[in-house]
């Protein structure tokens, strides 16, 4: 076979940072016409190859071929020059600008001058890509989570691409999207282009690819194609373990146990109306809904973060005011508060070049602190602790957040809520974008935490977590509380009909 049957191949790529091998001779071959998916744990070095792949990062050494010709790729535009597209995991457009502005930046074949013309030109790309819904007029930054990432992969094929790589490009959007999306990845192969998915969603590597990469501490430790692919092998290797169950067991719980969290009409001047909802000490109540319909402001509100303006809040039986997530952490009268794990890790979780210890110790500084000055023995002791119970390395205490897997600085995140022993704890999608491993290391934490008696409110946007973690589950449709399921009626299909307002 010649070499100029591969669009894109790379041979022994290596790279470290510091003492870390990110790769240690990795090497992959990629045909048009074909999807490629790329599965491993945070910190497998997945990252560092797609960024060695499209220019991001530049290899210590090895080889990087186009059509069977080795390149030099010292930065994204090099890349997109020679037709390797990327849709980073982490958003990579100008946030205030337009969608219509930023194709105008990308576009090769020629400048339009004049807003309404670039505004008509992005509004018929995106038609004829099937999301005619988006407002490519307002700024990036004003859309939702999900329109930003489907502006990311239209500005992505837009640009003249024989690769397109694909880096978590789900993990923000809507099932009915991950359809649209399977349109967007046909086309492309359909044209002979070649795509490279890499996403925690074993299902959707189920479905889209023809051959799996399975990549363990910097290696490829195997390819398989699609017709001999089985999922418990593939989840072994990346973890290189045996994962006996994918959820660990339900934590016990007593329905007779003390309301700890309650809240009665509880209203926004946005979107929530009439929210009731009550959690007793030592249970997780699930929040299930479509994207839109109010579930972040429920967190938002109980966390301190957004006002209401209707409605009562009540901690362990006496009244809560809180008008910042420091007031709901800090509530008095020897309550403990309510701790969040937010929706975004990077901008609302962590201070990315801030170190571990101390993103942890923002959230206990007045237990680490005699008068003005902070006990760095107290700190780092408490520091450690935490470091442990979520299994992030304690060698690691004084690097930078941002030196992190995905999937890491999401324990860090994890643990800056534990660090409060808060009555409450709050976790708006805590395992989005991190690998199986990681997925069960988070449920252990989330039940332990519930074994020590305390209330767990989780809103995920896969299902099956809800099911399978919790006690009982709210589904949230138009801003209020449509449905409510616990036991036998604890089911995917009654969670997901309730969410499209089919029960209603």
């Amino acid at each position: 076979m010649s070499e100029s049957e591969f669009v894109l191949e790379m041979r022994d790529v290596r790279k470290s940072y510091g003492i870390t091998q990110a790769l240690k001779g990795v090497s992959v071959a990629l045909r048009s016409g074909r999807v490629y998916g790329l599965v491993g744990e945070n910190g497998a070095g997945k990252s560092t190859l797609v960024k060695s792949m499209c220019g991001a990062v530049l290899p210590d050494s090895g080889e990087i071929l186009i059509n069977g010709a080795t390149v030099t790729m010292r930065g994204p535009q090099d890349a997109r020059d020679l037709g390797v597209s990327t849709v980073f995991q982490e958003l990579s457009l100008i946030p205030d600008l337009s969608l219509a502005e930023n194709i105008q930046l990308q576009r090769k074949d020629g400048w339009v001058s004049g807003r309404r013309k670039q505004l008509r030109y992005a509004e018929k790309l995106a038609a004829e890509w099937g999301i005619a819904s988006i407002d490519a007029s307002s700024r990036l930054d004003s859309l939702s989570l999900r329109d930003q990432q489907l502006a990311e992969i239209l500005c992505a094929v837009n640009r003249p691409h024989q690769v397109l790589i694909l880096d978590e490009p789900t993990s923000a959007l809507l099932p009915a999207d991950v359809d649209w999306l399977e349109g967007v990845i046909t086309r492309v192969t359909a044209s002979g282009g070649a795509v490279v998915i890499i996403t925690h969603m074993l299902e959707e590597i189920e479905r889209f690819c023809d051959e799996i990469y399975v990549q363990r501490n910097g290696l490829i430790v195997d390819s398989v194609e699609r017709q001999a692919y089985d999922r418990t092998t593939v989840i072994e290797q990346m973890i290189g373990r045996s994962l006996e169950s994918a959820y660990p067991e339900r934590p016990a719980f007593d329905p007779s146990a003390s309301v700890v969290l309650r809240a009665e009409s509880v209203g926004t001047k946005r979107q929530l109306r009439d929210l009731d909802l009550s959690i007793r000490a030592g249970e997780i109540v699930g929040v299930a809904g479509l994207d839109g319909q109010g579930q972040e402001e429920v967190f938002e509100v109980l966390a301190g973060v957004r006002r209401r303006s209707t409605g009562t809040i009540q901690l362990n039986g006496a009244p809560f005011r809180a008008s910042s997530p420091a007031d709901a952490l800090r509530p008095g009268k020897g309550a403990h508060g309510i701790s969040l794990v937010p929706a975004e890790r990077k901008t609302l979780g962590a201070i990315l070049d801030m170190s571990i210890r101390k993103n942890i110790a923002l959230s206990i500084l007045r237990k680490v602190t005699t008068g003005f000055w902070i006990n760095d023995a107290k700190e780092e002791s408490r520091v450690r602790n935490l470091m442990r119970s979520v299994q992030v390395d304690e060698t690691k205490i004084d690097d930078p957040v941002r030196s992190l897997s995905g999937g890491n600085q999401q324990k860090v995140v994890f643990a800056k809520a534990l660090a409060n022993d808060s009555d409450v704890l709050l976790l708006f999608d805590p395992t989005r974008g991190v690998d199986v491993g990681t997925k069960y290391e988070i449920y252990r934490l989330i039940c332990g935490y519930a074994e020590q008696g305390k209330a767990v409110l989780m809103y995920s946007t896969e299902i099956p977590e809800i099911v399978n973690l919790c006690h009982r589950a709210l589904v949230i449709y138009r801003g209020t509380v449509a449905a409510e399921f616990e036991g036998e009626d604890l089911q995917e299909h009654n969670l997901m009909s309730a969410a499209i307002g089919a029960s209603r």
